[in-house]
């Protein structure tokens, strides 16, 4: 029932083997499986949703099942939220527990067998979820620190109730898996069985489908990977003359590039389809110097030669702000001071002191006083950020602009403070915080298991 490829990864893992253990026939059998299959050890970790009136006598079976099998059990009681879809929140707490409990190296090892897959296609392409119209479960993705595996995709429900029929393998029934209010269980007690009796081989139908749509996703996540590296200057930034060029060639090409770039940079909930063409439409106007478009709490500017990622965050407050040690939190960013030999400020670093732009302030620049307005222009900072950019102060006195190194902007130095070119300055720049978490990016290297793509999935 387990690959020997499945069995050959799992044996491979250097960190914890951890069974999702619920009690049930899957998760019972998965667990049954893998301790008499392998010899790396196993454990199992028991999510206790405090939902059903026998949820603790549940947690009890499963503690019991461990201990007979000599298994280590971690039991978590969660509180599950009832507003909204009582079944997503579930999930949610569930998998909360799984993400803070995975270390290093960690496999978490779930029961979902062929028939969970087919209800999650049927899902996706009914909620509208899929982006190429099927979408189904991963075979393995990141979770946390470690890693989701589920070595089950091939086997059918009945196969493995088989497996423990002839095992005497005693699990528990849960009661709400019949109550059809829930999407997952209205597909599976009403809509699948009578596709198949119509069509009794469309649950493979769907799966073969999907491994064919996997295909052609993967070459469309290489395809973008491809052209965001070509025309990105950061991970938060392009070259927007680059990104003009590309949706003149192809609309499909850029709006998968935007569906990628916003994922990479960590960005949880990226926008469908027809949003992303919005997006699109907006940022290549020619007729807009300036254009924005709003992504939740972040937005997507076009300024010149740039488009930028920005966080709106709101302006941060005017009090002074210092560096320590060359480094210093500004607002949703953080500057920081390299002594670079003929760039920057002739000035201390511990004589400086940084806030946001006041009305009316000017700096010296080649003998004239310019308002910062024309610098923040001619400089290429983008509108949004303006407000958020550190002015760089001595004493009372303004004396330059930090600059935003990734994005390709230099900082502007006042006439009074310019370093000269044998000598050491103080070189700054501001780091904008673009998204959650930049280390976030796509999987870069998909395992070659059809179902891999962690990009593309909605988990049960």
């Amino acid at each position: 029932m387990l690959l020997a490829e499945d069995i050959a990864r799992l044996e491979a893992t250097s960190g914890r083997l951890i069974v999702a253990f619920s009690g049930g026939c899957d998760s019972h059998t998965l667990l049954h499986l893998l301790h008499t299959c392998l010899r790396h050890s196993v454990e199992a970790i028991h999510v206790n949703h405090g939902l059903s009136s026998a949820a603790d006598e549940w947690q009890i079976h499963c503690e019991a099942i461990c201990d007979a099998l000599g298994l280590p059990l971690t039991s978590f009681r969660v509180e599950v939220k009832r507003g909204g879809s009582l079944e997503a929140n579930a999930r949610s707490a569930r998998y909360q527990v799984f993400e803070a409990e995975l270390r290093s190296d960690d496999v978490l090892v779930m029961g979902h067998h062929q028939d969970d897959q087919v209800e999650t296609i049927l899902l996706n392409m009914v909620s509208g979820r899929a982006p190429l119209g099927i979408q189904g479960m991963p075979a393995e993705r990141p979770l946390g620190r470690g890693l989701l595996y589920r070595p089950l995709l091939h086997v059918t429900r009945e196969d493995l109730r088989q497996y423990g029929r002839e095992r005497a393998l005693y699990w528990i029934e849960d009661e709400s898996n019949l109550d059809t209010a829930h999407d997952r269980n209205y597909l599976r007690q009403k809509v699948i069985p009578g596709l198949q009796s119509r069509w009794p081989n469309i649950g493979t139908t769907l799966v073969n489908q999907w491994v064919r749509t996997h295909d052609h996703l993967s070459q469309l996540e290489a395809e973008a990977q491809a052209d965001f590296a070509a025309i990105s200057i950061a991970s938060d930034c392009l070259d927007s003359t680059k990104f003009v060029a590309l949706s003149e060639l192809s609309k499909r090409r850029a709006v998968g590039l935007l569906r990628y770039w916003l994922r990479s940079v960590g960005i949880v909930r990226v926008p469908g389809e027809e949003t992303l063409i919005s997006a699109l439409q907006v940022l290549t106007a020619k007729e807009t110097e300036s254009p924005t478009f709003e992504v939740g709490h972040y937005c997507l500017q076009r300024f010149r030669t740039r488009i930028v990622l920005c966080n709106k965050a709101a302006r941060p407050e005017p009090d002074w702000v210092r560096t320590s040690g060359g480094l210093a939190s500004f607002g949703e960013g953080s500057i920081t001071v390299d002594i670079i030999k003929g760039r920057g400020v002739a000035v201390a670093a511990a004589q400086l002191s940084f806030r946001t732009r006041q009305s009316g302030a000017k700096l010296l620049i080649n003998g004239h006083h310019r308002t910062l307005k024309n610098l923040f222009q001619e400089s290429g900072y983008p509108p949004q950020v303006r407000d958020q950019v550190p002015l760089i102060y001595e004493g009372d006195q303004l004396i330059g602009i930090s600059g935003i190194e990734r994005w390709g902007i230099n900082m502007v130095v006042g006439d009074q403070v310019r370093v000269a070119i044998d000598a050491e300055g103080c070189d700054i720049h501001w780091s904008p915080l673009a998204a959650p978490d930049s280390s976030a990016a796509p999987n870069q290297n998909p395992n070659s298991n059809p179902n891999s793509n962690p990009n593309f999935n909605q988990d049960p």
